[in-house]
């Protein structure tokens, strides 16, 4: 019973909304002679990192551990978290 009142916590200080981000920040670098950049975000208490080489996205990390790209549908668009 206490795991579900904190998950009721969690769901209630989203007011509702899905995607909101609380910080988001962008850098981009060359490396190797390509534009790489670098997108840093926190959302819903998560640490996400996201590393593109052009419009491609190359790498995702959630709190430091990196997530299988696979599945997520070309780049920029593909938000499933």
């Amino acid at each position: 019973d206490g795991n579900k009142n904190n998950d009721r916590r969690r769901r209630s200080n989203n007011n509702g909304s899905r995607g909101t981000y609380t910080s988001r920040s962008t850098r981009t670098i060359v490396q190797n002679g390509q534009r790489v950049t670098i997108q840093s975000l926190e959302k819903d208490g998560n640490k996400i990192e996201e590393k593109y080489i052009g419009e491609k996205l190359i790498e995702r990390k959630i709190n430091g551990r990196k997530e299988d790209i696979g599945r997520i549908d070309g780049g920029r668009g593909g938000e499933e978290f």
